[in-house]
This record gives structure tokens, C-alpha cells and sequence, in this order.
């Protein structure tokens, strides 16, 4: 009996076979992740719009009972504050919750959480009250203000921001690493 020395079929890969499977798999990875980023910034995005819209509505049917709104400081703290009951608003300015406010408008329904994670330094939403500030020709004294990572991100509808003491349309106000977003609500005053 003599060995044959035909050729034997071999099963399995070789290595060029596995080396373009495993780049069209981390193809295929990195694409799911930045589709996932997407998709988390703006669930993040909407959940933010939602609590600042629901904030206003809160405000302007707290008017609408009482026909005005209750004493505020310059900054207030509304919500996303920390254990300590702040938002850290810059460097080292931190604006203090008012349970005076937060009760006064509980009477007309529940203060919305806000996200804590728009930004690692800066986080909270804050009622920001200016007594000369105005929006075309109008007093626009206040407005809700709230920070988020990266430079010109898009606050949302009806977001404007501050010149001199005129509030003027934009989708943001950039500050560098950040954009400060504003949008104003119902001066009783106009």
C-alpha cells in the first residue's frame, strides 16, 4: 500500500481570512457607537428641552393664579443642584436653592428634575431674574439659564442670549468649552 501523496483538502481560515473579519467587526462596532453617542445626546437633549419648557409653563400658570411671580433673588437655583442645595453656576459662584420659590410654585405643580450630567463642572437649572433687561423693546427680566459641555450646541426653541441688557434671538450662547443656553419666560412686567 503506498501513500498517496495527493493533495488533502484543509479546512479553516487563513490568517488575511480572520485579519478582515475582525476589521469589518470594529467597523461595524465604532459605527454602533457613534450611532449610540447620537442617540444619547439627544434622548439628553430632549430630556432637557422638556424640563425647562415644563419650568416655564410652571412659572406662567403660577402667574396667570396669582398675577405675578413670587419674590426672587438675582440667581436662584430650581433644580439639578447638588447634595448641598446649589448650582454651581461659574468657577466659584454657587446660587442657592429657595424653598420660599419652590413652595410657592408646588402650589401649582411639581418643579421638573433636570439632568445633572450636561456638564461635569457646571450643573443646575437657574432661574436668572435682571430688573433692567429687556426683548424687542419689552422688560424680559427672566429667564431660565443652564450650561452644557461643548461649544455651540443648540439650546432648544426660543433660546436667546444676553447683550448688554437686551436679550436678542440665538440658538446659543458659546463661551468657549461650553454653550450657556437661556430661554426666557413671561415677564409680568410687559
Amino acid at each position: 500500500m503506498g501513500i498517496s501523496l495527493a493533495k488533502r483538502k484543509e479546512y479553516g481560515f487563513t490568517i488575511v481570512e480572520l485579519l478582515i473579519v475582525v476589521v469589518v467587526i470594529g467597523v461595524l462596532a465604532a459605527i454602533v457607537v457613534v450611532a449610540y453617542n447620537g442617540i444619547t445626546q439627544s434622548a439628553r437633549n430632549a430630556s432637557v428641552q422638556s424640563a425647562v419648557k415644563q419650568t416655564a409653563n410652571l412659572f406662567n400658570a403660577y402667574l396667570a393664579k396669582n398675577g405675578s411671580y413670587p419674590t426672587v433673588a438675582q440667581y436662584t437655583c430650581l433644580s439639578g443642584y447638588n447634595s448641598s442645595g446649589q448650582c454651581r453656576y461659574w468657577s466659584d459662584t454657587y446660587y442657592d436653592r429657595n424653598t420660599d420659590l419652590e413652595n410657592a410654585l408646588q402650589t401649582i405643580g411639581k418643579i421638573p428634575d433636570f439632568p445633572r450630567d450636561l456638564h461635569p463642572t457646571y450643573y443646575g437649572l437657574t432661574l436668572r431674574y435682571g430688573a433692567n433687561l429687556t426683548y424687542k423693546s419689552s422688560p424680559a427680566r427672566y429667564a431660565l439659564s443652564w450650561k452644557v459641555q461643548g461649544e455651540a450646541q443648540d439650546c432648544g426653541p426660543g433660546s436667546v442670549r444676553l447683550s448688554d441688557t437686551t436679550w436678542v434671538d440665538a440658538p446659543y450662547h458659546s463661551t468657549g468649552t461650553y454653550t450657556h443656553c437661556f430661554v426666557l419666560i413671561h415677564d409680568p412686567g410687559s
